[in-house]
C-alpha cells in the first residue's frame, strides 16, 4: 500500500515542524557516537581511564536516549502505527518491543551493574538493542517501497546500515575471540644452566636471585600490596566474602606478621652475614613469593631486624611488613614464565589502581561505580586464563621451589615441590605409575579453593572459590585466634586424607623371636634432595638390587584371623598408612619443619602399657618420642647438624626422606614383647598425628637464642651452636605473646581397637593364617604397596598374590604383582603377570608401561618401544614414559625420534635429569653419525671446492650437535644429585641411634 500525495504532504509538514535542525544533528551525532562507543566496549575490555570514560558516556548517553524514546519516540510510534502500511508496522512493532527490552534491561543494569551473576541480563541488553537497531533499519528500508516520509532517512543512511550489517558480526567474532583466548604456560626448550641464566641476573632483573619480575623491570608502589589495598576489594559490595576469607588465610600471613617466617628470615640474614651486619642477598630467594610489599617495592636492602624495629614507630613500615600476600600478588600476574617455580611470575601495575585507593571520596566512588557498571575490564585484568584454566601450573610459581648458589652458596638443590608430585600422580590423571586413580581427576583448586556459598558480585551460580586456601597450616590460625580458619584447616586434615590399618602379625620363620630388620646404607632412605622434598623414593620407580626381606610367618588381616600370642615371645605388628584424599605426597610443603608421626599403643587387659611408640611429652604439648615413626625430611648441614631451624640454605645431605605418594601406602613395623605375666588380652590402637610446626622449631621461632655458655661457630654452611628457649616474646608477631602450645590434630586413627588373645608360653606355636576375602582386597593391596616401596619384594609378592585371589578381575593386581617381580629381578615372572594384564586390558596404560620395562630387562628392545608407545597414548604427559622411551630410542640409534620424545619430557619438566642425560647421549650420537657420514661422502666428491663446502657445512652441523650435547651435559650436572655428601649422613647415624633407625627403609619400633 502506498501513501496518498496528501498524506505524504501532511507527513512532510509534520516532519518540518519538528525539532530544530541543529538539535536533530546533535542527536544523530550523539547516537552515532553511542554506537561506536558500544562497539568499543564490546571488543575492548581495556583496563584504562579511557575505557572508564567510555562507560560513563555509555551510561549518560543511554539514559538520555532512553528519555528521548519515552518523550518523543513513544508519540511517534503511536502515530506511525495508525498511518503506516503493514510492511512498515511489522518492523516498527519489532523495533519497539526490542527497544523496550533493551532500554529496560539497560536501566536495570545501571542500577545493579553488569556483575557476573547478571551476565544474562547484560547479554539480553546487547541482543535486544541490536535487534531493535536492525528492525529500525528494515523499517526505513520498507518505507522506500511505500514512498513514506521515512524513505529519505533510508536514502541518507543506507550506506551505514549496510556497513553495520557487515561489521557487527565481525565485532561479535572479535569480542568472543578475545573472551575465549587462552594464556599458555610453556617451559623453555633449553632450560637454564645456572641461577643467573634462570633469573636474569641483576643486570636484567632487579629482583635477582628470585625469578619474579615486573613489566619494565620497575618497582611497584607500596600501596599496591598493602592490607588496605586488599581490603578495598571488599568495598562496594564486590568481594566481601572473599576478602573475609583471605583475611584469615595463610596467604595473608605469609610475611612478617607470621612469627615462624619472620624468625627464619632474621636467622638466615644473620648466618649469611657477619656479626652485627646481616646479609639480605640470599633471603631474596624467599622474598619473591612471601614479601611483595617489601621486596617488589625496593625495601629489602634493609635487614628485617632493623625494619621490625622501625615498624614500632613508623606506621608505613609496619604496613608493608605485615601485608602478606594480598589479592594483587596473584591477580596482578600477567605472565607465568614456566613451571620451574621459584616465583617465576611477571607482575604489572594496573594504572586504575590509583583511582581505586584514591584519597578523594568522589574519585574512589566513581571508579567503584563504573567498575560495577561494567566489570569486564576489571575481570580480564585480574582474572587471567591461567587463573581459571592452568591453575596447577600457575600455583607452581610459588609452590615449587629449588635452592641455588646465590641462596645456599653450594649448588642447585630441589626444595619442596607440590606441582610435580601432583602432575606425576594418579590424582592429576597424568601419572602412569600410580597405584590408584580417583573417579574424578583433580587440580590444586579442587581441594585448596573449594566452592563455598557467597553473594559476592563475583559469584558464579551462588558460589565462589574459597580464599581461605584451606591446607595444613593449623599454627597460624591458632596464634592469630582465627577459629573459623583453624576449623577449615582441621577439616582439610581430617577429611579422608589418610587411613591407618593395623593389618598383620608376623613371626620370624623357623622359630625363635622376631628380630628387628637391619639394613646397610644401600638399603637406607637417604634418597636425594629431589626425593627428599618433592617425591618420595619410588612411586613405582624401578630400582636394581634385592629388597630387604626375611622369611616370616604372616597372620593377616589381624582382625579377621583372631591371632594368639604367647607369653614371653616377641612378635611384629604391621600397620598400614595409606594416602587417600591428597593430591601430592604426604606430608607436603616444607617437610623439615613440622611433626607428623604414627602413635601406636598396646595395653594388656590389666591396664599395663606394653608398647607406646609416638608418645608426646608434657601432656601432649612437648617433644615427640624420638623413637616414633615420622613422616618428614631429615636434612643435615655440612657438619652433620640437623636442619631444624628452617635453615634449608645450609642443607648439604639427606639423612632420610619419608613421605607417601598420593594413592600409595607405607607399612610401619612394631616389635611387641609379650611379658610373662601379661594379661589375657592385648588391645592395639594406632593413629597418625600432625602438628604444624615441630616442637623444637616453635620454641626456636618464639624464644630461641644461642646459648652463651656453649659457644660454637656458624656460617652459611653450618651452625654448631646450641640454642636455649628463654628469649623475650613480648614483641613477637601474632596475637599470642608467648611460646604457643600448638594443637595436635589426629588425622587418622583405627576405627576399632584390635585385640590379641594371649596364651601360655607352653602352648604349641600358633600357626600362621592368611585369610583372603573379597572385601579385604584393598587392604592386601595397600599392604603390598607399602612393602614394595620399602623394597621388601617377597613380602609384596605375597600380598599382591592375595589381591589377585581376592579379586581376580582386578587387572591392576596383576600389574602390581608384576612390578614386584620386576623389581625383585625375576623377569620371567614379571613378564608372565604383566603380559596377562596387557592381554586382559590392552588399553591399560600402566600395564603397557611396566610390561615395556620388563621387556627391556629381557633384552626385547623393539617390543619394549612398541609397548611404551601404547602407554604414551594413554598418558601423553608422563615424563617417565617419555624419558624411558627416549632412552630406548637412543640405544637403538633412532636419534631424531629420541630427540623429539626427550624434548617433550623437558617441556613437562625442564629439570628432569634422565631426559637431560639421554639428550646429551642423543646429540653426541648425532655428532658421531654425522662425522661418519661426512667422511664417507667427502671421499666421493671429486672437486676440491665442492668438497670443502660440503665439509664446512657438515663441520658446522657437528659443532652444533656437540654444543647441544655439552649443554645438556651441563644441565644434567646441574640438576643431578650430589653424590659426594653421603659421609655427612653416615656421621649423623653414628651419633644418633634413633635417626640411624629412621634412616633405614625397613625398621622396627619398640
Amino acid at each position: 500500500m502506498k501513501l496518498s500525495t496528501t498524506a505524504y504532504r501532511n507527513e512532510s509538514q509534520r516532519a518540518g515542524a519538528g525539532p530544530r535542525r541543529l538539535v536533530l544533528r546533535l542527536s544523530v551525532t550523539a547516537f552515532a557516537l553511542l554506537l561506536l562507543n558500544s562497539a568499543y566496549l564490546f571488543v575492548s575490555n581495556a583496563a584504562t581511564l579511557f575505557y572508564l570514560l567510555n562507560v560513563a558516556y555509555h551510561l549518560l548517553a543511554g539514559l538520555g536516549f532512553a528519555l528521548l524514546a519515552l518523550v518523543v519516540g513513544l508519540r511517534y510510534v503511536v502515530r506511525a502505527l495508525e498511518s503506516r502500511p503493514p510492511p512498515m508496522r511489522r518492523w516498527l512493532i519489532l523495533a519497539t518491543l526490542a527497544g523496550a527490552i533493551g532500554i529496560g534491561s539497560g536501566l536495570l543494569l545501571a542500577y545493579t551493574g553488569a556483575t557476573r551473576p547478571l551476565l544474562g541480563l547484560l547479554r539480553t541488553h546487547i541482543i535486544a538493542c541490536l535487534v531493535s537497531l536492525g528492525a529500525a533499519g528494515l523499517y526505513l528500508r520498507a518505507a522506500v517501497a511505500v514512498r513514506a516520509p521515512e524513505a529519505r532517512w533510508w536514502s541518507r543512511t543506507r550506506v551505514f546500515w549496510q556497513l553495520g550489517a557487515l561489521v557487527i558480526p565481525g565485532f561479535f567474532l572479535l569480542g568472543f575471540a578475545g573472551a575465549n583466548s587462552r594464556a599458555v604456560i610453556r617451559n623453555p626448550l633449553l632450560p637454564p644452566l645456572d641461577a643467573f641464566e634462570e633469573a636474569g641476573g641483576k643486570a636484567r632483573n632487579r629482583f635477582f636471585p628470585s625469578s619474579i619480575r615486573t613489566v619494565g623491570n620497575r618497582l611497584m608502589p607500596e600501596e599496591f600490596f598493602t592490607e588496605e589495598s586488599s581490603l578495598s576489594c571488599g568495598e562496594a559490595g564486590c568481594h566481601p566474602d572473599i576478602v573475609r576469607q583471605w583475611n584469615e588465610s595463610a596467604h595473608h600471613f605469609s610475611s612478617f606478621n607470621n612469627q615462624f617466617y619472620r624468625k627464619s628470615i632474621e636467622y638466615m640474614q644473620e648466618v649469611q652475614g657477619t656479626p652485627g651486619k646481616p646479609s639480605v642477598e640470599g633471603s631474596k630467594w624467599c622474598a619473591g613469593c612471601h614479601d611483595p610489599a617489601v621486596f617488589l617495592t625496593g625495601n629489602w636492602d634493609t635487614p628485617i631486624v632493623t625494619q621490625m624495629q622501625q615498624a614500632e614507630t613508623d606506621e608505613r613500615v609496619r604496613k608493608r611488613l605485615t601485608a602478606g600476600l594480598g589479592c594483587n600478588m596473584c591477580h596482578a600476574a600477567v605472565h607465568v614464565s614456566d613451571t620451574m617455580g621459584q616465583a617465576g611470575l611477571v607482575l604489572e601495575y594496573p594504572v586504575l589502581h590509583r583511582y581505586a585507593i584514591s584519597p578523594s571520596p568522589f574519585i574512589k566512588w566513581a571508579h567503584n561505580a563504573l567498575t560495577v557498571l561494567d566489570p569486564g575490564p576489571h575481570r580480564n585484568l585480574f582474572l587471567k586464563p591461567f587463573h581459571t584454566q592452568a591453575t596447577a601450573e600457575f600455583c607452581s610459581g610459588c609452590h615449587k621451589v629449588h635452592l641455588d648458589k646465590p641462596f645456599n652458596h653450594y649448588r642447585w638443590v630441589r626444595g619442596f615441590d607440590e606441582y610435580d608430585a601432583w602432575q606425576q600422580s594418579g590424582v592429576s590423571g597424568q601419572g602412569v605409575r600410580a597405584f590408584y586413580y580417583p573417579d574424578k581427576f583433580k587440580k590444586c583448586v579442587d581441594c585448596h579453593m573449594p566452592l563455598v556459598k557467597s553473594n559476592d558480585r563475583g559469584n558464579l551460580h551462588g558460589f565462589v572459590h574459597s580464599h581461605r586456601f584451606p591446607a595444613a597450616n593449623t599454627a597460624l590460625p591458632f596464634v592469630n585466634d582465627h577459629p573459623e580458619q583453624l576449623e577449615a584447616a582441621k577439616k582439610m586434615l581430617t577429611n579422608n586424607v589418610l587411613s591407618i590399618d593395623i593389618f598383620a602379625l608376623r613371626r620370624q620363620g623357623g622359630g625363635g623371636e622376631t628380630q628387628p630388620h637391619s639394613g646397610s646404607s644401600a638399603g637406607s632412605s637417604t634418597g636425594s634432595m629431589l626425593e627428599a622434598q618433592a617425591i618420595a623414593p619410588g612411586e613405582g620407580s624401578i630400582a636394581s638390587g634385592t629388597g630387604i626381606s626375611r622369611p616370616h610367618e604372616l597372620s593377616a588381616p589381624i582382625d579377621r584371623v583372631d591371632p594368639l600370642v604367647r607369653r614371653g615371645e616377641t612378635v611384629s605388628i604391621d600397620v598400614v598408612v595409606r594416602t587417600r584424599g591428597v593430591g601430592h605426597v604426604f606430608p607436603g610443603g616444607t617437610m623439615d619443619a613440622f611433626d607428623v608421626w604414627v602413635e601406636m599403643k598396646a595395653v594388656d587387659s590389666r591396664g599395663r602399657v606394653l608398647l607406646w611408640s609416638g608418645k608426646t611429652q608434657d601432656g601432649g604439648h612437648g617433644p615427640v618420642d624420638p623413637g616414633a615413626h615420622f613422616y618428614r625430611t631429615r636434612l643435615l648441614d655440612a657438619h652433620g647438624n640437623v636442619i631444624d631451624k628452617r635453615n634449608a640454605a645450609s642443607a648439604r645431605a639427606v639423612l632420610y626422606a619419608r613421605a607417601i605418594p598420593p594413592g600409595a601406602a607405607d607399612v610401619v613395623h612394631y616389635r611387641l614383647h609379650v611379658p610373662k605375666d601379661c594379661g589375657d588380652r592385648i588391645t592395639l590402637s594406632a593413629k597418625v598425628n600432625y602438628r604444624k610446626f615441630s616442637w623444637f622449631y616453635t620454641q626456636f621461632a618464639y624464644a630461641g637464642r644461642p646459648d652463651p655458655t656453649q659457644g660454637g661457630s656458624y656460617s652459611v654452611h653450618f651452625d654448631d651452636r646450641k640454642f636455649i628457649f628463654d628469649g623475650d616474646t613480648s614483641k613477637v608477631s601474632g596475637k599470642i605473646k608467648r611460646v604457643p602450645n600448638l594443637p595436635i590434630i589426629v588425622m587418622a586413627e583405627t576405627k576399632q581397637p584390635v585385640v590379641l588373645r594371649v596364651g601360655s608360653a607352653f602352648v604349641f606355636r600358633p600357626q600362621p593364617r592368611e585369610q583372603v576375602r573379597r572385601e579385604d582386597w584393598e587392604r592386601w593391596n595397600d599392604y603390598g604397596i607399602g612393602l614394595l616401596l620399602q623394597r621388601d619384594f617377597q613380602g609384596a609378592e605375597r600380598a599382591f598374590t592375595n589381591v589377585t585371589r581376592a579379586r581376580p578381575e582386578y587387572v591392576d593386581g596383576y600389574v602390581h604383582l608384576g612390578r614386584a617381580f620386576l623389581e625383585d629381578g625375576d623377569i620371567p615372572a614379571a613378564l608372565k603377570h604383566l603380559g596377562y594384564a596387557v592381554a586382559q586390558r590392552p588399553g591399560l596404560g600402566k600395564a603397557n608401561y611396566f610390561y615395556a620395562l620388563a621387556l627391556r630387562k629381557a633384552g626385547r628392545y623393539a617390543d619394549a618401544i612398541r609397548y611404551l608407545e601404547q602407554a604414551r597414548e594413554a598418558f601423553p604427559t608422563d615424563r617417565n614414559i617419555l624419558s624411558d622411551l627416549g632412552q630406548l630410542l637412543v640405544d637403538a640409534e633412532r636419534f631424531e625420534e629420541a630427540r623429539e620424545v626427550l624434548q617433550q619430557a623437558l617441556a613437562i619438566d625442564p629439570e628432569h635429569v634422565p631426559a637431560h642425560y639421554n639428550l646429551m647421549r642423543c646429540y653426541g650420537g648425532l655428532a658421531t653419525r654425522t662425522t661418519r657420514l661426512k667422511e664417507a661422502r667427502a671421499a666421493k666428491i671429486w672437486f676440491p671446492a665442492e668438497r670443502a663446502r660440503f665439509v664446512a657445512a657438515m663441520d658446522q652441523t657437528i659443532r652444533e650437535y656437540r654444543e647441544l650435547s655439552d649443554r645438556y651435559r651441563r644441565a644434567f650436572e646441574r640438576f643431578k644429585v650430589d653424590p659426594t655428601t653421603t659421609h655427612i649422613a653416615g656421621r649423623r647415624r653414628e651419633v644418633d641411634p634413633y635417626e640411624n633407625r629412621e634412616s633405614l627403609l625397613v625398621h622396627e619400633h619398640n
